[in-house]
């Protein structure tokens, strides 16, 4: 595999925290070439280019483009400020990978995957989720034995002391965070066919509790829930199928549980990954690969933009679908 020249825009904590240690990753196996990197902080620009060894810094991501020429392009930033980026990159006619969410609304997400087909291009939004090592396992392990029967999926945290969502709730949780989860809900169980819904505001103005039951098109079952004013962060998954159990705290381990058998077997998520690296055991570098290999096949990724819009429809469906 030929290795892909591509240009950053964003140096911001997910960027440099995940998202850069994954593709420096990738760079040392050459199947990308890092070439150039934009940011409007001067310090971050500086930090992210030396850290990465970047060879070229903008602060303007037109000039990037047109002075690098990358075959793809990372948009790293938030939602609500990187609509017009994402529609220019597209027009030029590069392949695109952003972080999520794709926007901050269900059209705006249409909107991207409409220029992104006009154009032939490639695409992914960051759902890493569906990449993350334990998740995949346990997946595989209980599609072996048939389809998953039933799945939850526990997203809960402590956000009491935030005035509002994130990006001084310029959308809400719901589409800001828990579309990670909402779009694992797919990934497990396909399309929705049921769905009745528990959407609440407890001592904030805006949504913090969400809670949906979903039938899916296969007849899998599976329950979302998600909690904004809980005791702490949790982030827990359970699939079953045939004779076959999965407890899957994915960023630690999965129990396994067969056939009555009383004792599981335990696998851990930085053994599974061979690292302990958090991009590389929680699904960062699995999805980066997985991008870069779908523009050398010439194929969409599986979280391309279109695909993307159907999980943001799905987080108002569940707004919308009161019990």
């Amino acid at each position: 595999m030929r290795a892909i020249k591509a240009a950053v825009i964003g140096a911001g904590a997910m960027s440099c925290g995940y998202h850069l240690p994954s593709l420096k990753d990738l760079e040392e196996d050459k199947l990308v070439e890092v070439a150039a990197i934009c940011d409007l902080n001067q310090q971050r620009l500086d930090e992210a280019a030396a850290k990465f060894s970047i060879p070229q810094r903008f602060d303007d991501y037109r000039q990037m483009l047109e002075a690098v020429e990358p075959e793809a392009v990372y948009i790293f930033m938030p939602p609500h400020v990187m609509f017009d980026l994402v529609m220019d990159v597209l027009e030029r006619g590069r392949h695109l990978c952003i972080e999520k969410p794709p926007g901050v609304s269900t059209e705006q997400a249409e909107s991207m995957a409409a220029m992104a087909q006009e154009h032939n291009c490639l695409t992914m939004v960051t759902f890493q989720r569906r990449h993350m090592p334990l998740i995949l396992e346990a997946r595989r392990r209980t599609h072996e034995r048939g389809p998953i029967t039933q799945f939850m999926i526990e997203f809960v945290k402590n956000a009491l002391d935030a005035p509002m969502p994130p990006y001084r709730g310029s959308a809400d949780y719901l589409r800001m965070d828990v579309i990670h989860m909402v779009d694992l809900a797919r990934f497990l169980g396909g399309e929705v066919a049921v769905l009745k819904s528990d959407v609440r505001r407890l001592w904030k103005p805006h949504t913090d509790i969400y809670n949906a039951l979903m039938r899916f098109e296969n007849g899998c079952v599976g329950l979302l829930w998600s909690n904004y004013v809980a005791g702490k962060r949790v982030f827990r998954v359970e699939m079953h199928g045939r004779g076959i159990s999965a407890y899957v705290e994915p960023e630690e381990q999965v129990v396994f549980y067969r056939d009555n058998q009383p004792e599981g077997e335990t696998i851990e998520a930085k053994e599974i990954a061979g690292s302990d690296l958090p991009h590389r055991y929680l699904g960062f570098l699995q999805e980066h690969r997985h991008f870069l290999q779908c523009i050398a096949d010439g194929r969409q990724p599986t979280s391309n933009f279109g695909d993307a819009a159907k999980s943001m429809a799905l987080a108002e469906r569940i707004i919308h679908s009161p019990l």
